[in-house]
């Protein structure tokens, strides 16, 4: 975590979407979800573009990036390196409704949302990643954006509806422990 430190202090005060977003706040995140065992990702949709705050290090590890290369960005940036005639556009168009409806103040609860969606890792391989989206709210009683993800593999003909119940589970659980780490 703290090897991270430099790189938030850099990037907040380099990228106009996460300047309005406070140094402690990302901290305070990064904190708590940095050594999940999972990929989780975690964005503020109440600034432009619900960047990305905090990472666990598996969803780097799934991305195949750093750091400095995701916090303030959006998750679209998966989508880089995927054929267009492998994007989703029901799935974008999910995530996208289901942001804009995070922004809502008093919203007390939103149900989840989730997605597959051809995502591509920095070095070009292309997956399958079958995401939960949820909101929760942080200790401070800040509402975020949880990305839970996971990768199915390359081929969609092998891809069971066993296996995808299977991981919908999963990310339940791993919701649950995103919600418990929050509140600390």
């Amino acid at each position: 975590m703290r090897e991270h430190q430099e790189d938030m202090q850099e990037l907040i005060a380099d990228c106009p979407e996460t300047r309005k977003a406070t140094l402690a706040q990302i901290q305070h995140v990064m904190q708590r979800v940095h050594g999940l065992p999972f990929p989780v990702c975690l964005a503020d949709p109440l600034l432009e573009d619900t960047p990305i705050i905090g990472v666990s290090q598996e969803f780097l590890h799934l991305a195949g990036r750093d750091f400095g290369e995701v916090l303030g960005q959006n998750c679209r940036f998966l989508l880089k390196g995927v054929p267009n005639e492998e994007i989703s556009r029901s799935a974008r168009k999910d995530c996208k409704n289901f942001c804009t409806t995070a922004r809502l103040r008093n919203l007390s609860s939103l149900p989840t949302t989730t997605v597959l969606q051809s995502n591509a890792r920095k070095n070009g391989d292309v997956f399958f990643n079958l995401m939960m989206l949820a909101s929760v709210s942080t200790a401070e009683g800040r509402t975020l954006v949880v990305g839970l993800q996971k990768d199915m593999g390359t081929d969609l003909d092998l891809l069971t509806v066993a296996a995808q119940e299977d991981a919908s589970k999963a990310h339940l659980a791993n919701l649950g422990l995103v919600q418990q780490a929050l509140m600390k």
